[in-house]
């Protein structure tokens, strides 16, 4: 089985200002023993808003669609705050995508035209409708959060879906992997539909093994995730 990554920076596996997706996790799912991948695709890269990953998946699908099968979606969401078009073509020369737009990355929500309760909405309907188009054509996908907590908002899109990984649960994004702290409901705690990178957040994620100076996944920290996703992946393509 093929499983194809999308997302940001952390799916794509940035660190140290240079993209490495052949160490990135979900190239790693397919060197575990006894693996149910065989193969895989990286279309992540960073900077991509949610708009840019729903694009993404939907490009794939329609594009690929008679070569479909035995083929599995991941899907790494990034912040609802990052706001830009869906357009796919604007990359530096460290292949990374540059935004038109981003609203609320270490700021006041209020201060910028796009309100938070709208910026949730738009990205449910991207959510719900990657699903949708998943579903259509009867793909097995997992999804995750790369470090927005989205069980501390007000969404529709992670509520009773058990293709997002523990999505009702609080702690469950890549960045809680890495920091060691999965699943932990205290570590970082938000109040409801605030920004996520408080100065509180950014105090207890220190650089460390997983961690880059940069708070992304280093080699280490995607290979950690890629061991502690791989069963609910399992789990989901034996459902399937």
């Amino acid at each position: 089985m093929k499983i194809v990554g999308f997302g940001d920076s952390f799916t794509q596996g940035v660190w140290n200002e240079q993209a490495h997706p052949d160490l990135c996790y979900v190239a790693n799912f397919c060197n575990r023993p006894n693996s149910k991948f065989t193969c895989w695709e990286n279309h992540a890269r960073g900077g991509y808003s949610n708009t840019q990953i729903a694009f993404s998946v939907y490009k794939y699908l329609v594009d690929n669609k008679h070569k479909l099968n035995n083929t599995f979606v991941m899907i790494g969401w990034t912040t609802f705050s990052r706001y830009s078009p869906p357009i796919i073509d604007r990359y530096d020369d460290r292949n990374q995508f540059q935004p038109y737009d981003v609203y609320g990355l270490g700021r006041n929500f209020n201060q910028y035209p796009r309100s938070t309760d709208l910026l949730i909405h738009e990205t449910d309907i991207r959510i719900l409708g990657t699903i949708a188009l998943l579903r259509k054509y009867q793909i097995p996908f997992a999804m995750i959060q790369a470090f927005d907590d989205h069980s501390a908002h007000d969404f529709s899109a992670v509520h009773n879906i058990p293709n997002w990984i523990n999505g009702d649960k609080p702690g469950n994004t890549l960045m809680h992997i890495i920091a060691e702290k999965y699943l932990d409901d205290q570590f970082c705690k938000l109040p409801p539909n605030t920004q996520h990178f408080s100065p509180d957040w950014i105090s207890k994620i220190q650089p460390s093994q997983y961690i880059t100076e940069c708070w992304h996944p280093s080699q280490a920290g995607h290979q950690l995730i890629a061991n502690t996703l791989y069963p609910y992946l399992e789990k989901i393509i034996e459902s399937a």
